[in-house]
């Protein structure tokens, strides 16, 4: 056996290995749109005072009731905001991920596996995880969910595992105030009662010693803690909460609503999801798997249940493939701790170990970073700042319909002077109005100019339709292609992530005048008329800023139409020189060339 103090310094360096780990993982530019909303939030508690009881970022449904669940995160990524920007939201990020890894591995030490085990596991976990290390409420969930996981390990032990119980506990009422992914930690709670309640019973049939105090009665402990928990958070929220203790429900609401489902893609199971997008969190799941099945006959109930519950969860809904991961990773390191059986006394299995932890701690970043890149920023798909700019440079005004995918980002910029149409805070809204009046729209179904009329729509921005959305409409038009054949309308500029409607008439009518895209839609990329006829209002719009590919590639189009053909193989050469190889802009340069062939 090493000596203490070689172990201790072992420790130390594993534990810094999966906090440069968790750090590398996190240090992503912002990719969820969510985070807008979520300072809007943060900005209208700060304003007001105390949590609102109603939708006040919204102007259509502005009196419906609104469940607040994730008040005190918004706060403080609006607080960091104020301060740095998209770099201190990103610093708030990366301190509580950071947080949260490390204390999975001293649950996995808790439970007996040695650090170089735990701290593979716990990497591997948190590269897992990783994608839904987002600026959401829910990694705060996730840090409680790794300090329940802490406290709980050994809890069926004597008094101190009682007071570690407790712990449990009061961080889990805690985290009911912070968000409704609390839920996660309640969860724990009782996985680990039923797991100790039956662990005499997984003893007799693997012919196993029963591991820790276990039993009916000891089980039974955990569950008193449990209700004592949920009781304890109940009655906070009400003495404070305008919905009293209603946010404790939204978690389950959320999760068996099947349109959500449909709709929403975190909520889909992982399986039907790009496997690109969600490898890391399969190959933890396989190898966890395969852990278990070697380990199970030596392996705790209570840490058996928790595994299946939480596995069985992250196949349900890709939203908890995190919380999957954080309960998982202890399971994993006993389970690598049995396949070396003791050999880790050998410097050389010791060093080998260290050297796989050192890879994965810098190789499963690397990996992340090729989806998402590395540092401070936020991606153009989420956050669409050269038109968010040209609404404000121009003095565009609502109120605005967006597409839910960038409403948050929109009242994250324009709140409180403009609000949300609707945006996905799904508690804060009925299911009729999503159904009825918001998708309707959205899908060009009859009635959607009505509608917009209904509520002074002035300016609309869309995100261009998706694959998906065009699946699941069958091909048929939607508010996009109406819009851009609308006499009451007029496009006014787009990039190659969306475009901005203001009506002919009203208080932009003079963006119109100066800046108005006749001829053209974005959306498919095609012309509703002559293409020469769209070719000053397209060169224009690339003189006053426009100069994506998209619209390059339409100018070069409409002004070879016209005759100019040195200026449009200038424009497709500054859309080569953005974009090598862009499919778009090689279709433009097979157009151009037709009509120089032609003449």
């Amino acid at each position: 056996m090493a000596p203490a103090g070689l172990r201790g310094k072992m420790s130390l360096a594993v534990l810094s290995a999966v906090a440069i780990g968790a750090f590398l993982l996190a240090f992503t530019r912002i990719t969820d749109p969510d985070l807008g909303f979520h300072l809007a939030t943060g900005r209208a508690v700060l304003a007001l005072g105390h949590v609102p009881a109603t939708n006040v970022l919204s102007y259509t449904e502005p009196d419906h009731p609104w469940i607040l669940h994730e008040w005190l995160p918004a706060i403080l990524f609006e607080l960091a905001w104020r301060k740095a920007g998209p770099a201190g939201v990103l610093a708030l990020r990366v301190v509580v991920v950071v947080a949260t890894w490390p204390l999975v591995w001293l649950a996995a030490r808790r439970w007996g596996a040695s650090p170089i085990a735990a701290g593979v596991a716990t990497v591997l976990g948190a590269g897992a995880a990783a994608i839904r290390f987002a600026d959401r409420p829910q990694i705060f969930s996730n840090l409680a969910l790794a300090g329940c996981a802490v406290l709980l390990a050994g809890a069926s032990d004597a008094r101190e595992g009682r007071r570690r119980l407790v712990g449990a506990g009061l961080v889990a009422a805690c985290t009911a105030q912070i968000h409704a992914g609390a839920v996660t930690s309640f969860a724990l709670l009782a996985c680990v009662a039923v797991g100790i309640a039956v662990e005499p019973v997984r003893a007799r049939l693997f012919h196993d010693e029963v591991r820790g105090g276990s039993g009916l009665a000891a089980g039974a402990r955990v569950a008193v803690v449990l209700a004592a928990s949920i009781g304890i958070a109940a009655l906070a929220l009400a003495l404070y909460h305008p919905q009293g203790a209603r946010p404790l429900l939204v978690a389950f609401q959320l999760g068996a609503d099947a349109d959500l489902h449909e709709h929403v893609v975190e909520y889909r199971p992982p399986y039907e999801l790009p496997f690109q997008a969600l490898h890391a969190y399969w190959a933890f799941a396989a190898i966890s798997a395969i852990a278990v099945v070697a380990r199970a006959r030596r392996l705790p109930a209570a840490l058996l249940v928790p595994f299946l519950a939480f596995g069985a969860l992250s196949l349900r809904h890709a939203r908890t493939v995190d919380a999957f991961a954080v309960v998982a990773a202890p399971v994993l390191a006993l389970g690598l701790d049995g396949l070396v059986a003791g050999r880790l006394d050998s410097p050389r299995v010791r060093l080998a170990g260290f050297g796989v932890l050192v890879m994965l701690a810098l190789g499963l970043p690397v990996d992340r970073w090729s989806i998402y890149p590395p540092g401070p920023g936020i991606a153009s798909e989420v956050w669409p700042t050269a038109l968010f700019d040209f609404i404000q440079e121009q003095g565009l005004t609502g109120p605005a319909f967006v597409s839910d995918g960038w409403a948050g980002p929109f009242l994250g910029v324009f709140y409180p002077r403009e609000r949300a149409f609707f945006d996905p805070r799904f508690e804060a809204y009925s299911p009729e109005f999503v159904r009825d009046v918001y998708r309707s729209v959205r899908y060009g179904e009859p009635g959607w100019a009505s509608s917009l009329d209904r509520f002074g729509v002035q300016l609309v921005l869309l995100k261009y339709t998706s694959a998906g959305e065009a699946k699941f409409q069958g091909g048929r038009e939607n508010v996009r292609q109406l819009l851009a054949r609308s006499p009451a309308w007029a496009l006014v500029g787009f990039t190659d992530t969306g475009e901005i409607f203001v009506r002919r008439e009203g208080p932009n009518a003079g963006a119109v005048a100066r800046f108005g895209i006749a001829g053209v839609e974005p959306d498919r990329g095609i012309f509703l008329g002559a293409p020469a006829l769209a070719a000053p209002s397209l060169v224009r719009a690339v003189n006053d800023g426009f100069h994506d590919n998209r619209v390059l590639s339409l100018a070069a189009v409409a002004v070879s139409a016209g005759g100019d053909l040195a200026l449009a193989q200038q424009l497709l050469d500054r859309a080569d020189a953005q974009r090598p190889g862009d499919p778009r802009v090689l279709d433009a340069r097979a157009a151009v060339a037709r009509v120089t062939h032609a003449r």
